[in-house]
């Protein structure tokens, strides 16, 4: 109760009058005498928190040692929770909570679906307000061109004109594969990217932005140099990591497409103007916070922020990344960014790249020069070492088996073909590729750890599929 206990002082001293607002009850005594807190204060403000609320009907139920109250004292007590769970009803347009529990006919988990409703609304009410605070005594009207879907046409999420168009995450991995939480996935939890969600907790109804055509939406807020938010924390604790108006990087709308969960804005004006704080923006992939705001129906995302590791990875296709022409001039040489464990596979392929590089443009290529071998696309190359280092072992034994006719997963799949055209058996193929995701996911080496989680996945589909 410290920020409370903050809020309510005055000039150095302690207001207990101001204090009292943030309990149900107080006694004559002083405030350690006074029982169920169930407010808190957040920028300045008092604010209800729920989890307070349940917890003091909890007591008054019994659920733990009774407060002690005059015996008179209890039905008013009740009569004060009764409005507060009347009021938050009116708020949340929710009837399930309309009644206190002393009145309800179940024994619903007021903690559950409705604590995390108001727990999201919450965050997103505060998360609003730092948004407010940061285009607050501004004539900013970005383009309204911006605000619209992603059309493809812009290949990074923030352009160097301060345009936000791209993905929060998106269904499938570069696989093919369902997208899954990198986090989660090394324990073989598979959680995907939360989807049907309406985004209400997201866009911010008090919060209304004119743009440069006149429209005006509701955006969301885009935050930086935070990290990401604790979903399990308590509803005040969420709601300060968010509400931070330094923290408030560019307004946006976001929205649901064939590709995932896509995010479409401007950067604000003074993040613009600061070029170091710009760059950190434009070189970090951003990642989503959701809570389960009802039980049974969609998460709920709630916050967007600027992160170097999301939780749901975004990979390229490709291995390596050339310079651009004109770093790579000035630098006297022509560069190349190699990806970490790149440099093993292509010290075995140097002997062959050379020979070919000094012949005579008309000199045929040697019969016996070893050619460059092409892994099958949309598979890790450590996926691939492991396969051929599982078949030139011989060690199958430990593999899963699939029964017949059933069909490995996408990944695995392509890595059996890919095996097998090389004069392996189609069993012992199969056999090799579960064996090298098994490896993989049970591997502590595994440098990469995206790789790992993505073995890791591979490993629970293929129990899945052989129904273990």
């Amino acid at each position: 109760m410290a920020a409370l206990r903050e809020w309510a002082t005055v000039g150095g001293d302690l207001d207990e009058d101001r204090l009292a607002q943030g309990y149900v009850w107080r006694s004559d005594g002083p405030p350690s005498d006074w029982s169920l807190p169930v407010a808190t204060a957040i920028d300045g403000e008092l604010t209800l928190v729920w989890d307070g609320v349940t917890a003091a009907a909890g007591a008054v139920r019994g659920a733990r040692s009774e407060p002690d109250l005059p015996e008179d004292a209890m039905a008013e007590v009740r009569g004060a929770l009764e409005r507060l769970y009347e009021r938050a009803s009116e708020v949340f347009d929710d009837d399930s909570i309309e009644n206190a529990p002393w009145d309800r006919d179940d024994d619903a988990d007021e903690g559950g679906s409705v604590g995390a409703s108001l727990r999201a609304s919450l965050v997103a009410s505060l998360s609003a307000s730092a948004l407010q605070r940061a285009v607050a005594g501004r004539e900013w009207t970005p383009p309204a061109a911006w605000f619209a879907a992603p059309d493809g046409s812009q290949t990074e999420l923030v352009s160097p004109e301060g345009r936000v168009s791209g993905y929060v995450a998106r269904w499938e991995d570069i696989d093919g594969e369902p997208m899954v939480h990198a986090g989660y996935a090394a324990n073989g939890d598979v959680q995907r990217v939360p989807r049907g969600g309406s985004y209400g907790y997201f866009h911010q109804a008090n919060v209304v932005l004119t743009l440069d055509d006149g429209s005006q939406v509701h955006p969301g807020l885009l935050t930086t140099d935070i990290g990401h938010g604790n979903a399990s924390a308590p509803a005040d604790a969420q709601a300060a990591h968010y509400d931070n108006p330094r923290a408030a990087a560019a307004a946006v709308i976001v929205g649901e497409d064939d590709t995932g969960i896509w995010m479409s804005g401007a950067v604000l004006p003074d993040v613009m103007e600061d070029s170091a704080r710009l760059t950190r923006l434009r070189m970090m992939p951003v990642s989503g916070h959701w809570l389960t705001t009802r039980l049974g129906r969609p998460a709920e995302l709630i916050a967007v922020t600027a992160v170097p590791h999301p939780g749901f990875p975004q990979r390229t296709a490709t291995d390596s990344y050339e310079l651009a022409a004109s770093i790579a001039a000035a630098a006297g040489f022509h560069a190349m960014l190699v990806p970490e464990g790149a440099l093993e596979r292509i010290e075995g392929k140097l002997d062959a790249l050379l020979a070919i590089l000094s012949q005579d443009p008309g000199e045929e290529t040697p019969e016996d020069a070893a050619p460059v071998e092409e892994f099958p696309e949309g598979v890790d190359a450590e996926l691939v070492h492991a396969a051929l280092a599982v078949l030139e072992s011989g060690d199958l034994k430990a593999a899963m088996t699939l029964p017949s006719g059933v069909e490995l997963p996408k990944c695995l799949s392509i890595l059996a073909d890919f095996l097998e055209g090389r004069g392996s058996s189609s069993q012992q193929s199969r056999a090799a590729a579960v064996k090298a995701a098994q490896d993989i996911c049970k591997s502590p080496e595994t440098v990469n750890s995206t790789v790992r989680a993505r073995a890791c996945r591979l490993v629970h589909e293929v129990k899945a599929k052989g129904g273990r």
